[in-house]
């Protein structure tokens, strides 16, 4: 039951976390800028498709995808290293390791999440490749999973 409570307790910061980084951008950066932080992936490959037929499309994805998913993996991965500096807080007088151990588990995160970033913006290239719009989106998720 404690587990379920921290994994939504997490949830919860990441997904606040990133409205707040959303809601900075539309506030502080220029709306070009912002536009590609927050732009909606499944319509954009629909509209690259007409314009630049599916092989341009796909190139094109990659990009936009890496731009639009920069704000929700910033928020995870900040999330993540909050709970591994808390943990390694709550430990250092009673583990000797433990500043070894946080170490190890943020740069295991920091290449976790890279890989992810770049396999999830690779899928969504090759789901554009297959169909844009609907395949966008699963090439994505399916990137993100592997």
């Amino acid at each position: 039951r404690e587990k379920c409570a921290l994994t939504f307790a997490r949830y919860i910061a990441c997904t606040t976390l990133k409205r707040r980084l959303e809601a900075w951008c539309v506030s502080r950066l220029d709306p070009r800028t912002a536009d590609r932080l927050l732009k909606d992936v499944a319509l954009s490959a629909k509209r690259k498709a007409l314009r630049h037929g599916r092989m341009g499309a796909a190139r094109r994805m990659c990009l936009t995808e890496m731009r639009s998913k920069a704000l929700g993996y910033g928020a995870n991965l900040i999330v993540e290293e909050l709970c591994l500096t808390y943990v390694y807080l709550r430990d250092r007088r009673r583990d000797k390791d433990a500043l070894i151990k946080l170490k190890r588990a943020s740069s295991t995160a920091f290449l976790g999440f890279a890989a992810s970033f770049s396999l999830s913006c690779l899928g969504s290239g090759l789901g554009t490749l297959a169909k844009p719009g609907w395949g966008t989106v699963v090439g994505g998720a399916a990137g993100d999973l592997a």
